[in-house]
């Protein structure tokens, strides 16, 4: 049985509309395929107190989400452009 995606939050809808053509294509793909495997090859696990908290590299980009096993729901919680800052940025996210 397919996880489900929860609606995207109003921060990663804007950033999707805002991504580069050949990239917006590419992030909108994975981001579909997580409904049939959340845990892909290419996912990882962030450390520390993002843990739960999984990414996927695209280029210069970054998909930030959570799966919540129980629920079967993946939520995309955020798509940045990797910089120095990308990390400590998204702590205001979930805390």
């Amino acid at each position: 049985m397919p996880y489900q995606l929860k609606p995207f939050r109003k921060n990663v809808q804007r950033q999707l509309n805002y991504l580069p053509g050949r990239i917006q294509q590419e992030v909108i793909e994975i981001i579909l395929e997580l409904e049939y495997d959340p845990f892909p090859p290419s996912a990882e696990e962030l450390r520390d107190h993002y843990q739960g908290i999984y990414k996927i590299k695209v280029d210069g980009w970054r998909i930030f989400y959570r799966v919540d096993v129980d629920e079967r729901t993946v939520d995309i919680v955020n798509v940045k452009r990797r910089t120095p800052n990308t990390y400590t940025s998204i702590y205001t996210l979930f805390f």
